[in-house]
């Protein structure tokens, strides 16, 4: 289910897009593994949800100026990762994704032949990663249950970039020079099965 909007601000002089879409649903994971209680296989019924947005707008400043602006966020979750084969639903992880960034370009045509771009750049990401279950960890040849010897695990980004070059044409011949600089920082945490894991060899 969605939406998309557009239309001009200012008749010929500003104009804005706008779309949402929301997605949601179930995934059906088979898998053959035998679980704590005994039981052989079966079918995870794994949600998935994602929410997107999307925003652009663009300005005509005058006869030689662009400038256009971009929102752009996605909020995603998946259940069900890691699962299938001998990985039973509780050794499997649920996953939590978000992006969002902001955007600004400015276009300028200063001749006939050159063209000079500015662009902003701002963006910040998350990804979670939790394991369906804190209990002790078993993996037997016929079956992984318990939790995940990869407990949790967390990266979150910022990022911040920009962009400025200038076009020049001449003729056949296109000739481009800028700079593109980018700050990027990243954090990532990570937490192992706080109760162990045990490993077997035989299902005896």
């Amino acid at each position: 289910a969605g939406f998309a909007l557009g239309g001009p601000f200012r008749r010929d002089r500003s104009f804005y897009f706008v779309a949402f879409e929301h997605q949601d649903g179930e995934e059906v994971i088979p898998y053959t593994g035998i679980d704590r209680d005994g039981v052989r296989g079966g079918r995870y019924a794994a949600p998935v949800e994602d929410d997107n947005l999307f925003f652009r707008t663009d300005f005509n400043l005058g006869g030689s100026h662009l400038l256009m602006v971009r929102l752009s966020a996605d909020d995603r979750e998946t259940a069900g990762v890691n699962v299938g084969g001998i990985t039973t639903p509780e050794s499997g992880f649920h996953l939590a994704e978000t992006d969002f960034g902001v955007a600004a370009t400015l276009t300028s045509v200063l001749t006939p032949n050159v063209i000079h771009e500015a662009r902003l750049l701002g963006a910040t990401s998350s990804y979670d990663q939790r394991a369906n279950s804190d209990r002790p960890g078993v993996e037997r040849p016929t079956g992984i249950f318990g939790g995940n010897n990869l407990n949790r695990q967390e990266r979150d980004e910022d990022r911040i970039q920009l962009v400025n070059n200038v076009t020049w044409h001449r003729g056949r011949h296109t000739m481009k020079l800028g700079v593109d600089v980018t700050r990027s920082r990243t954090r990532i945490g990570t937490r192992f099965n706080p109760m162990g894991n045990f490993l077997y060899d035989t299902d005896l």
